[in-house]
């Protein structure tokens, strides 16, 4: 226990004395200090599109330095829950700007993440895939744009998450 003390002892001045000096040495020490965090982090995505765990891995530490640089101990809420957020955050960047093979704007892949959302729920509580009407409500776009979001799931690299839409004569979801 005297460790796991001494331990928080140090990682609270070296977060105080790394906010104010900024020094190398310091950041790398709060590194170290919180890598076990980077860590369980990446831990939790191992699976999400055959990411490999070290690419995670980076990606975590990457959250874990950022959080460190932007971290403000006057605020007075403590670094775990700052630090998560921040590592989450980078992972989920991480995934959604290099798990498509093709370029599509943000917007575009937002609207899809809500697709997505969608089809599930439906799927659990109504055992169906939604119609193109219920996703152009869900997404509030016009209908003409919703074969736009069919043909961004369809281009995703991963075909076996691919949406099966239910449509009346929908030219996407016939080929499929």
């Amino acid at each position: 226990m005297a460790v796991t003390e001494a331990r928080a002892r140090e990682q609270k001045r070296l977060l105080l004395r790394y906010a104010r000096l900024k020094k190398p040495q310091d950041l790398a020490r709060l590194v170290e200090l919180w890598k076990p965090l980077a860590i369980s982090e990446a831990k939790k995505r191992i699976g999400v599109n055959n990411e490999p765990f070290e690419d995670l891995l980076q990606v975590a530490l990457l959250g874990l330095v950022n959080a460190l640089n932007r971290y403000d101990p006057s605020r007075n809420t403590s670094f775990t829950t700052f630090a998560i957020p921040t590592i989450r955050g980078e992972l989920f960047r991480h995934f959604r700007d290099r798990t498509w093979t093709v370029y599509m704007p943000r917007t575009l892949k937002e609207q899809v993440a809500k697709a997505y959302k969608l089809d599930r729920l439906l799927l659990q509580t109504e055992h169906r895939h939604p119609t193109r009407d219920e996703l152009a409500t869900h997404l509030d776009i016009p209908l003409s744009e919703v074969d736009d979001v069919l043909g961004a799931i369809r281009a995703r690299d991963c075909a076996k998450h691919l949406l099966m839409i239910v449509c009346d004569s929908c030219p996407i979801c016939l080929a499929a």
